[in-house]
């Protein structure tokens, strides 16, 4: 009896470990619902305006390959106008209705961290943004929510420049519309991201 029991444990453990493992090399998907981007317009030299975008989705695969395409269409300042222009005049949806965010990220520091722990990470990304390719280097912060969810903040903002994505024209058309003085081609991002491994 105690035999027969002893063999059933091993059996049981050795099945757990192999979920477990399973666990570990699947991807893990995006939950838009749960995640954010944000950036900030700056005009007028002091007026400064947070929009986002509400529609994204992406994932890190087992081989640690992550990717994000981002809606352009909804992009969110809370003016509708505004995020008319935005889309027509700036980024041309018609033309380019997404953007990408493409990277290689070491699996084993998800793998290794304790369920509420976090640890810091540098990367470097690449954006695809209106047909333009540009490095972008990047602080993350990455928490492991539970075995099954893991959430990745920006460490601080990333900065990025309308020069490197040919929007320079757009920015100027919108400034012309509204009237500005200037709006500023510098371009602070910030996000989080939250993870869940596949089903």
């Amino acid at each position: 009896m105690t035999q027969r029991k002893t063999v059933a444990q091993l059996i049981a453990l050795a099945f757990a470990g192999t979920l477990s493992a399973t666990t570990l090399a699947a991807d893990w998907q995006l939950d838009n619902s749960a995640s954010r981007l944000n950036f900030v317009s700056i005009k007028a030299i002091h007026v400064a305006e947070v929009g986002q975008f509400r529609s994204f989705s992406g994932k890190i695969s087992e081989a640690g390959e992550l990717e994000i395409q981002f809606d352009l269409t909804s992009v969110d300042t809370k003016v509708e106008l505004r995020d008319d222009r935005m889309r027509e005049m700036l980024f041309k949806v018609d033309e380019f209705t997404t953007a990408s965010l493409t990277a290689e990220v070491d699996t084993s520091i998800i793998d290794e961290l304790a369920v509420g722990e976090s640890i810091t990470n540098n990367m470097t990304a690449t954006l695809d943004l209106h047909g333009n390719q540009q490095n972008v280097a990047m602080e993350v912060l990455i928490s492991k929510l539970s075995e099954q969810r893991i959430l990745v903040n920006s460490a601080h903002p990333v900065l990025l420049d309308v020069t490197d994505f040919d929007l320079v024209k757009g920015v100027e058309r919108l400034r012309d519309v509204v009237g500005l003085p200037n709006i500023s081609h510098a371009v602070p991002v910030t996000f989080y991201m939250t993870f869940n491994t596949a089903e």
